[in-house]
């Protein structure tokens, strides 16, 4: 996760998501090219823990928190370190609506570093969640003392006294982090933190802050957008529009603000206006499913029916599978309503039946006021702050959320090979050594992220065997059997496998045919 407030300088070339996997695996087999087994071992174990905390982050982008629990729990046992496993499961139980769940692993991490900010904050999210905003505040009050540096907690600790509508105090800990963060970036932050708790002027003093130390510094313009919409509603929509235009001068490509502006100009039913900017929102994945939605009011809007319909298919389909995250019953609702009358106008009614229906299940109003609507779009997707602000980011994505899906699993593909080259090479170290048990629990690994991987059957198999586990071999030789159907040793060693799990009718059948058999007095003995 991206820190709270923003660096002084960045780097405009991030690295690659993998890069700290790839990086532990080259390491690791420089240690063993220089014959260094134990530099090697820790440097593969490395591998592991990036590998399994980069799937982790890949199942939690794509929406599969179960399986995004599964990985950050084998990150936790692959390596030594614990803190970026436990955070990312505390991360992902708020995430599930899950807080009591997050303080458990929380307090486990703070049991061992009791001056982890990091820790502290995301504990103050999961009390906030739990409806103890202060206990959550009493939490960052602490953090605050013991660490007067850490000036995310001390933001933190802002946002909370906004959530107990102590402004005075927010206002006096915010102009601390700017006179110690004086860049335009932290005006923004603190402009924008206002705006989510309700205080419009207060925002907007922040922005027109930001803009004066630095004229042209994206996303100021933007904010201002926002907080005028969610202060003054329809009445601030010329000005927000003229806010968005502003901003869309200073950074043309931006998608959310495309959105935005996108959005409002539909509200305004100025359609043919708006496409432009809808269709530059389309090229990212974060705001494609809410710029589909808004482009099909367009079309609608502009008497193309059928146009409409196909684009809110699309957004139908994309948001379904973000409904209770990115999509809540409002937005679900309108897309399934206007997908409706879409269908209607080109004269489908059966199509637009279900639509009809569908729209009516999420019971809500079908008129919204834009105002309602700006909210539920704003980037917090229209969660009360409580949920989700206070003592976390308010930039809580990982390396991979603005990725397309199939970079995703592009790097989903290279992680799961990754990670079983690793514990194929550690089950290898182990067997070297004459570890079997633990070769076997590696190749074992190695199998099950990535089951097709070179010689893996074969090497689980032959572990288990060496390690007197005759029953566990038998599932993996007859895998690696079936890939080499020849390899008559492998053949032989599947029979005693089955010979040593007193499964005799299966060691005979393997036997009865084997070209040595007659010469062999240990084979016959077997037979």
């Amino acid at each position: 996760m991206a820190a709270v407030l923003p660096a002084p300088t960045q780097s405009q070339d991030e690295p690659p998501p993998d890069a700290a996997l790839q990086r532990a695996l080259a390491e690791a087999e420089n240690m063993l090219r220089r014959d260094e087994p134990q530099a090697a071992e820790s440097c593969y174990r490395e591998a592991l823990l990036e590998g399994w905390l980069l799937l982790g982050d890949l199942h939690r982008a794509a929406g599969a928190p179960a399986e995004a629990e599964a990985a950050y729990e084998r990150a936790l046992v692959s390596a030594l370190e614990a803190r970026r496993p436990l955070l990312a499961l505390a991360e992902l139980a708020l995430e599930r609506g899950e807080p009591e769940r997050a303080a458990d692993h929380l307090r486990r991490l703070l049991a061992r570093s009791s001056g982890d900010g990091r820790a502290v904050r995301l504990l103050a999210r999961a009390f906030n969640a739990s409806g103890e905003p202060e206990l959550a505040v009493q939490q960052l009050e602490g953090a605050v003392a013991a660490m007067p540096e850490d000036l995310e907690s001390r933001f933190a600790l802002a946002s909370g006294y906004l959530l107990l509508e102590r402004p005075e105090a927010a206002e006096k800990l915010l102009q601390e982090v700017a006179e110690e963060r004086p860049i335009p970036q932290t005006w923004i932050l603190i402009g924008r933190t206002y705006r989510d708790y309700g205080e419009y002027d207060r925002a907007r003093e922040a922005l027109e802050r930001a803009i004066e130390r630095e004229p042209l510094v994206p996303r100021a313009r933007f904010y201002l957008g926002t907080v005028e919409l969610l202060d003054r509603g329809r009445d601030a929509v010329e000005l927000a529009i003229d806010r968005f235009r502003e901003e869309r001068r200073i950074s043309p490509e931006d998608p959310v603000n495309s959105l935005y502006l996108g959005m409002v100009l539909v509200d305004a039913r100025r359609f043919e206006e708006a496409l432009p900017s809808l269709e530059i929102a389309l090229e990212s994945e974060s705001t494609r499913p809410n710029a589909l939605h808004h482009l099909g009011r367009a079309l609608l809007g502009l008497d193309r029916p059928r146009e409409a319909s196909t684009v809110l298919e699309s957004a139908v389909e994309l948001a379904e599978g973000r409904y209770g995250g990115s999509f809540n019953a409002n937005q679900m609702e309108s897309l399934h309503y206007q997908l409706a009358l879409a269908l209607r106008r080109t004269g489908d009614e059966a199509r637009a039946a279900p639509h009809f229906e569908a729209a009516e299940r999420f019971a809500v109003a079908l008129a919204e006021s834009s105002r309602d609507r700006m909210s539920n779009y704003l980037d917090g997707h229209g969660k009360d702050p409580s949920a989700a602000a206070v003592g976390l980011s308010v930039f809580s994505e990982t390396l991979v959320s603005g990725l397309f899906p199939e970079v995703r699993e592009e790097l989903a593909r290279t992680a799961r090979t990754t990670l079983a080259r690793a514990s194929f090479n550690l089950g290898v170290m182990a067997t070297q050594s004459r570890r079997f048990t633990r070769a076997a629990d590696h190749f074992e690994q190695a199998a099950s992220v990535d089951p097709g991987f070179p010689r893996v059957q074969y090497s689980l198999g032959v572990a288990r065997f060496n390690a007197g586990q005759f029953e566990r071999a038998t599932s993996p030789l007859s895998a690696a059997l079936e890939q080499q159907p020849d390899d008559l040793a492998l053949r032989r060693m599947l029979a005693l496998a089955w010979l040593n799990a007193e499964t005799y009718d299966r060691a005979a059948e393997l036997l009865a045919t084997d070209p040595g058999r007659s010469s062999d007095r240990s084979l016959q003995y077997a037979y």
